[in-house]
């Protein structure tokens, strides 16, 4: 017993059958549906099998003996190792000191997640530790271009609310951490800004959190809750590349969130996943890993490339101000992204730092009211580039759309430009509308309505950051005049100030005799008449010719009980 005690504590069958687990898993010549039928089953008949056989009197049981994976962690700016960086895996976890790290754990394949303040995250999967042996790795990371936010909490199952130890969160910013406790929980360092969560976690579905704000240096605390994949397969298939030479690149390791793993031959890759949404996260030795959530579904061809970046290959570093070209101004929160994938966020000052792949050829700067600027530039490794990034306003054009009269706003207009019919709105209740992120120069406004002629106003001048006022008067296509008188259906006596409307915008009120009139375009509409302490009666599809005269009565029912709803 006291053997048996031992062998557990070091986890040695544990860890036997988690290497069988892994080689039936990959093995390409079992089929896939025995693997995921008959596996699990098996994995647990082996401990069994090997309990019963250290139990038996005179059976003598050695521990598998533990394996390690040591290496050093580096900054792929200016090559120097890193003092402070964590690396991690499922339950374990160490700190590098001078560069160096080194992990003892069981004899199993082994994903490696590297990250730390001021740094962006990097994965090394396929690790394969040998029982008794060392594995030897190299990971590098490039410094964060924006300051640390930090995200801490649990990944859970649906249902049960258990936690799910291994699992992997990532951030589109470059951010990565894994969940170590056995409830699931996390602490993630990662690049500040606007950023899209995904965590993943073996045989459960993934999920996606969008419009996350990771603040500088604060904690923000989230718990994420995955349901179970569902059952089956579908095969993903594409190829992994070189970002800088196009180069395909072998033995990436790819993993998909249903646990399978494969490894790409000259470049090329499949792999089974299971429905719905999934995670496939790639990386090797000497790239920065990448990443890719989608919906899988078996009616499309399920095809995904990917592009890995070099981290031996070094990197640069781009710095510089953005501000507005026509007043100087500073501008805070502009996105700016290499063509290489690097992604940074100006601050209050309008400054900027971008660490990117060496084989970076240009940088973009968007920001929402402005136009989209994209500069050339040449990265050397280890070198500051100064680049400022002047940045022209976009224009908009507003204003109020009203009947010929101008007595009352038009609703429902369409309002569009004639050079681009994308830039277009729909007038508002009170009839004013805003065309927004438009670029200088000179347009054609149109405008139309179904009750009313459509208007086309020419050589409209829209400036860069200015507000270009043009308020527009439609005519109806042709007039008809609806009247009558609004009654009270129990007593019959008239509603003064009862409220006449049109869903386009045109009303009256009643008299104090309850009557009426109102001049309207002839087209087919509905009229809605309200008053308060009366149920509201609407006359739907009410159809005027031209220069017709229709009497239209409405008799209101008083509110039950004093009690009024909107109700037609």
């Amino acid at each position: 017993m006291k053997l048996l005690k031992n062998t557990i504590l070091k986890r040695g069958i544990f860890c036997l059958s988690q290497d069988i687990r892994y080689l039936l898993k990959n093995n390409k010549v079992i089929p896939t549906r025995f693997k995921q039928k008959f596996l699990p089953i098996f994995s647990d008949l082996l401990q069994l099998v090997v309990a019963i056989l250290v139990l038996l009197p005179g059976t003598t049981a050695h521990a598998i003996l533990p394996a390690f994976i040591k290496g050093t962690v580096f900054n792929t700016y200016n090559s120097s190792l890193i003092t402070g960086a964590t690396i991690s895996t499922a339950g374990i976890s160490t700190t590098s000191i001078s560069g160096g790290f080194a992990l003892r754990v069981p004899p199993n394949v082994y994903t490696l997640v590297v990250s730390g303040p001021e740094l962006t995250a990097n994965i090394l999967s396929g690790i394969l530790a040998t029982p008794g042996k060392i594995a030897a790795v190299s990971i590098g990371t490039a410094p964060s271009s924006t300051p640390t936010g930090y995200l801490e909490g649990r990944v859970i199952a649906a249902g049960s609310g258990d936690g799910i130890q291994g699992a992997l969160i990532l951030t589109d910013l470059n951010g990565a951490t894994i969940t170590v406790g056995k409830d699931g929980s996390f602490r993630l360092a990662a690049p500040s800004g606007m950023t899209t969560i995904t965590a993943t976690a073996e045989g459960f579905s993934s999920k996606i959190i969008k419009n996350t704000m990771l603040y500088p240096y604060i904690t923000t605390n989230l718990t994420i809750s995955l349901d179970k994949a569902s059952s089956g397969s579908i095969t993903i298939k594409g190829v992994i590349r070189d970002v800088c030479t196009g180069a395909r690149i072998n033995n990436a390791v790819i993993i998909a969130n249903s646990g399978n793993i494969t490894l790409s031959d000259d470049g090329f890759y499949a792999i089974d996943v299971s429905p719905g949404l999934t995670t496939l996260i790639v990386s090797a030795g000497g790239y920065q890993f990448s990443s890719s959530t989608s919906s899988v579904n078996p009616l499309y061809a399920q095809l995904q490339d990917f592009y890995l970046t070099p981290s031996e290959g070094g990197t640069g570093l781009i710095e510089g101000i953005i501000y507005d070209s026509s007043t100087g101004e500073p501008l805070d929160d502009v996105r700016i992204e290499s063509n290489t994938g690097a992604v940074s966020f100006s601050t209050n000052d309008g400054e900027y730092k971008l660490y990117t792949s060496s084989c970076t050829t240009s940088v973009s700067a968007t920001l929402e009211g402005f136009i989209p600027l994209r500069k050339p530039v040449t990265v050397v490794h280890g070198d500051v580039i100064r680049l400022n990034l002047p940045m022209t306003a976009l224009g908009r054009i507003s204003g109020t759309i009203t009947d010929s009269t101008g007595t009352y706003g038009v609703t429902g207009a369409q309002i569009w430009l004639g050079e681009d019919s994308a830039v277009s709105c729909i007038s508002a209740d009170d009839g004013s509308y805003a065309l927004n992120s438009i670029m200088p120069g000179n347009y054609t406004l149109n405008i139309s309505h179904p009750c009313f002629q459509t208007v086309t106003k020419m050589n409209i001048s829209v400036s860069s950051g200015e507000t270009t006022k043009e308020d527009i008067s439609l005519t109806p296509a042709a007039k008809a005049t609806i009247e009558g008188t609004i009654t009270d259906r129990l007593t019959g006596d008239p509603i003064a100030s009862a409220f006449i409307s049109t869903p386009y915008g045109a009303h009256v009120q009643s008299n104090e005799k309850g009557f009426y009139s109102l001049e309207i375009p002839a087209c087919t509409t509905d009229i809605l008449f309200k008053a308060p302490g009366y149920l509201p009666r609407r006359k739907r599809n009410v159809a005027l010719e031209d220069g017709e005269m229709l009497e239209l009565d409405a008799h209101l029912i008083p509110c039950p009980f004093g009690f009024c709803f909107n109700a037609d």
